[in-house]
């Protein structure tokens, strides 16, 4: 029976991997609406006592706004229903979760019991795991491996981990201060900063902190895509609770100032949303309170400083 090996990419931060029957033929990669051949891959039955498996597995990163929280890699399949001489299987138990660093060579496992999608936590940031399901019935025949599938678990590579406190969220828990770096998470999951140096204290690091001396946990920038200092060389970003100079000369002047009072008190239009300093959709005396601190001097510091 031919068969193929699918890899289709759905979303930005899903790709499913399926295998449709069991024998050898050319493989499709297929991302969107192109088509490339990668090469022969070779199918066999996946058998143990009298299991047939046929899985899907679906592995699916999760991201957030403000970081990158690595080290966790969700899957869901679809469950198998007959047994290897075409009977319905009605004595399946559970699942087994096999991976490791290495293709076929495992060193974890997580037995998930009889369910369709499981997560696999405190995975090491710039490593690239191997997975493989197997199925198991109520006398505890094991089937083989699945279809294998990988993924790079990014990290920044400072030793410092995303879930250093081990709480099972990473980010919960962030190091803060200077010199911190014990039992907290990492404070800039994707920027290398081995010291863990916070500055203001609000759980994101001088590394990637676009208002390094402005507490700001919620990192709002509302101009994010935009250099914020086009006096100087290189690209700057600055959150909104540090950048008064909305015209990006690199200094706060008089010009900024009547473009705040300007809407003092009202309901802000959706293009100037980065007038908004405090981030509560309005124009108050808070706002008017930050741009007095940066008055005749320059924005941030933050990305890019």
């Amino acid at each position: 029976m031919a068969g193929f090996l699918q890899f289709k990419l759905l979303k930005q931060y899903t790709v499913i991997f399926s295998m449709k029957a069991w024998g050898t033929k050319d493989a499709l990669l297929e991302f969107g609406n192109i088509t490339k051949e990668v090469g022969r891959i070779r199918f066999s039955n996946f058998k143990c006592g009298y299991l047939y498996i046929k899985i899907t597995l679906v592995i699916i990163l999760f991201f957030s706004p403000a970081a990158l929280f690595a080290g966790e890699v969700t899957f869901s399949w679809s469950e198998p229903s007959f047994n290897v001489d075409g009977t319905p299987l009605k004595d399946l138990s559970g699942f087994n979760i096999y991976y490791g660093t290495a293709s076929r060579l495992y060193d974890g496992s997580i037995d998930v019991g009889n369910v369709s999608t499981a997560r696999v936590s405190n995975l090491t940031d710039g490593l690239t795991y191997y997975f493989a399901l197997t199925a198991y019935d109520l006398s505890g025949n094991e089937s083989e491996y699945s279809n294998e599938v990988s993924k790079f678990i990014p990290g920044d590579g400072d030793g410092i981990p995303d879930d250093g406190d081990h709480s099972g969220i990473a980010g919960d828990n962030t190091c803060t201060g200077e010199g911190n770096t014990v039992n907290c998470d990492d404070n800039c999951p994707n920027a290398y900063n081995p010291d863990q140096t916070d500055t203001d204290s609000d759980g994101v690091g001088d590394a990637c902190d676009n208002c390094k001396v402005v507490p700001n946990p919620d990192q709002f920038d509302s101009n994010s895509d935009e250099d914020d200092n086009t006096s100087i060389p290189g690209i700057q970003h600055y959150g909104n609770a540090c950048d008064p100079d909305f015209d990006n000369n690199g200094v706060v002047s008089k010009k900024d100032r009547r473009k705040l009072k300007r809407y003092y008190g009202i309901e802000l239009p959706e293009d100037k949303d980065h007038l908004d300093l405090d981030g509560d959709t309005i124009i108050l005396d808070e706002d008017i309170n930050i741009l007095r601190k940066y008055f005749r001097n320059a924005p941030g510091p933050g990305i890019g400083d």
